[in-house]
C-alpha cells in the first residue's frame, strides 16, 4: 500500500466538496490516505477516530456520493482521479468482494453496479488487466491504440456472451 496520495483540485475545490464541513473534508482526506491502492478502506472506525469525526460525518460523505459503502468496506468514488498511477503495483485484498458491486467507469470514477449500467461500462478489474497489458506492450513498442482497441473488443464480446 502506498504511503503517498494525491488530490485533484477538480474534486477538493469543487462546490460540492467545499459545502462539506471542515470535519467532513478532513475525514475525506484521511479516508483517502488510509485507502489501499484501489481506493478501498476496511478500517473506517479508526479513521473516524484519527480525524476526530463522527459517524454522521461519514454518512454525509456517503450521502453526497464522495464515498461508496459496501458492507464494512468503504470505496473512495474519485480515487483514480485523485491518484492516477500505474495500476499494476498491487491489487486490493477485497477484489473478490467488491467486483460484483462496483466498477470503474470510463472517467475513472467508481460507480455502483445496478441493472441499468452493468453492461455499459468496463468492469474495474478487466480494465486494470487492460492497462497492465498496455504497459507491457509499451515496453515492446507495439501500437498501443491497436492493443487497447483489441482488448476493448474482447471485453465487449465477453459481455455479449454473458
Amino acid at each position: 500500500m502506498s504511503v503517498k496520495r494525491m488530490f485533484d483540485t477538480k474534486i477538493i475545490q469543487s462546490n460540492e466538496f467545499l459545502q462539506l464541513t471542515p470535519t467532513q473534508q478532513i475525514l475525506y482526506i484521511q479516508l483517502n490516505m488510509s485507502a489501499d491502492d484501489d481506493g478501498v478502506i476496511n478500517n473506517s472506525k479508526s479513521v473516524l477516530t484519527l480525524s476526530n469525526a463522527e459517524q454522521n460525518d461519514l454518512m454525509e460523505l456517503i450521502n453526497e456520493r464522495f464515498v461508496l459503502a459496501l458492507d464494512n468496506l468503504l470505496i473512495i468514488k474519485h480515487f483514480f482521479i485523485n491518484n492516477m498511477y500505474r495500476v499494476n503495483r498491487t491489487e486490493t485484498l477485497y477484489k473478490d468482494k467488491i467486483k460484483d458491486y462496483i466498477y470503474l467507469d470510463r472517467n475513472y470514477i467508481y460507480r455502483e453496479i445496478n441493472k441499468k449500467n452493468k453492461n455499459n461500462n468496463i468492469d474495474l478489474f478487466n480494465y486494470i488487466d487492460l492497462v497492465k497489458e498496455k504497459e507491457n506492450k509499451e515496453k515492446d513498442n507495439d501500437d498501443l491504440d491497436e492493443v487497447i482497441a483489441r482488448n476493448l473488443q474482447k471485453l465487449n464480446e465477453r459481455k455479449q456472451q454473458q
